[in-house]
């Protein structure tokens, strides 16, 4: 199914350069603008209010096709619902409620983000109009002495996190002047891998539960609604 989407994708953006019936006359001024080469720089609004901090550079040619990459630090404003816990604090919980769920570790820890991409516009009034893209991220969530709750017992938990992923959209771009907006929607998934480390538990001079190392992978499929503002350097 995933193969078959992605055949899909890729029909869709070789149509969009098809030669298509001359019924619409487009002016001289927007033909002589598609077959220059474009830059950009720009950000995500949605990504900033989530506190994930990337510059984007994007370099379209012929007016339809562009790549893009992005990088910067992802500060994870969602990373608000842990508890620090110190390794001389592990032990047994206190009640039931204090029980986490591995897929918490999703929203746990910062580090670098990185993407890039290719993105084909579609119709013919250009530089507005439908978009799509494809995205491939990646981001490392790194943490340290987070409380994780497993049948009972407190570890201090830390991990080296990475988590990588594939994004498919749709959107619509509008220009004026220099600026650029385009709004978009779409799906993919995210893969996370996460190296885990809990401490030794002592009980005083015994050893409650022996320390170990330990891999856990999750996917988990990835909704997008968002906002991408660009501003054009070229001429």
């Amino acid at each position: 199914m995933r193969h078959s989407f992605l055949y899909y994708f890729f029909a869709l953006a070789l149509s969009a350069t098809a030669t298509t019936p001359g019924h619409t006359l487009r002016d001289s001024t927007q033909q002589q603008d598609e077959k220059r080469n474009h830059f950009y720089l720009g950000t995500n609004p949605t990504q900033l209010f989530l506190s994930d901090v990337e510059l984007y550079a994007r370099f379209e040619m012929h007016g339809r096709h562009s790549v893009f990459i992005a990088g910067g630090y992802d500060f994870n404003a969602l990373d608000i619902r842990h508890t620090h816990l110190d390794p001389q604090g592990q032990g047994l919980a206190e009640s039931i409620e204090q029980e986490n769920d591995d897929l918490e570790r999703y929203f746990w820890g910062h580090g670098p983000a990185f993407r890039f991409g290719y993105e084909v516009k579609l119709g013919q009034h250009l530089p507005k109009g439908l978009f799509l893209s494809a995205e491939y991220l990646i981001k490392l969530r790194d943490y340290e002495h987070y409380q994780f709750c497993s049948n009972g017992t407190l570890h201090s938990e830390s991990a080296e996190q990475k988590i990588s992923g594939l994004s498919f959209r749709i959107g619509y771009e509008w220009q004026k002047n220099r600026i650029c907006l385009k709004q978009f929607t779409g799906m993919g998934f995210r893969v996370l891998d996460s190296h885990i480390t809990w401490p030794v538990i002592m009980e005083g001079q015994s050893v409650a539960s022996k320390g170990k190392t330990f891999y856990k992978t999750h996917v988990i499929p990835s909704f997008h609604l968002g906002l991408l503002i660009y501003f054009k350097l070229s001429k």
